[in-house]
């Protein structure tokens, strides 16, 4: 007896059934969908991250972005239109990051005005000038290799 109320005249769901998706799966499709997406959603978060000046994450992004575009491809000879888009796109971020990167650091280096403004800020959060940090980084690192608390 059936609770439900439902009529099983047609439960012959292996045949004739248009909703079955049993015999239209095809895998090659789904991964292609599946690795596109997350090329996609990579890409954008390395879009994000880069307008928020971060400056590692969208190295991290546009790399794993063309990863996945390079894996939908699959068995196919080329790839497909959308992933090309993709993949140059991300090229060019990380093109645009390495520019931007460099040019902080430069600024850093040769800019006092910023280098002076960037000192006060950061004895504000942490107490200490950002070339006082950088002296102790140094002695500790490269210098003769002592304790650096003595």
């Amino acid at each position: 007896m059936d609770y439900n109320q439902n009529n099983h005249q047609n439960d012959n769901y292996s045949q004739n059934n248009p909703d079955n998706m049993q015999n239209r799966y095809d895998p090659w499709t789904a991964m292609y969908f599946r690795a596109t997406k997350i090329a996609t959603m990579f890409f954008f978060a390395a879009l994000i991250t880069f307008l928020f000046r971060t400056v590692v994450l969208p190295f991290i992004f546009c790399a794993i972005s063309i990863i996945f575009c390079y894996l939908s491809k699959g068995t196919k000879p080329k790839l497909e239109k959308y992933n090309r888009l993709v993949i140059i796109f991300s090229t060019f971020l990380l093109i645009a990051n390495t520019v931007y990167s460099v040019y902080m650091v430069y600024t850093v280096s040769h800019d006092p005005e910023y280098r002076a403004q960037m000192n006060q800020t950061y004895e504000q959060f942490y107490g200490m000038s950002f070339d006082e940090y950088m002296e102790q980084m140094k002695e500790t690192y490269l210098g003769t290799g002592g304790n650096p608390n003595e």
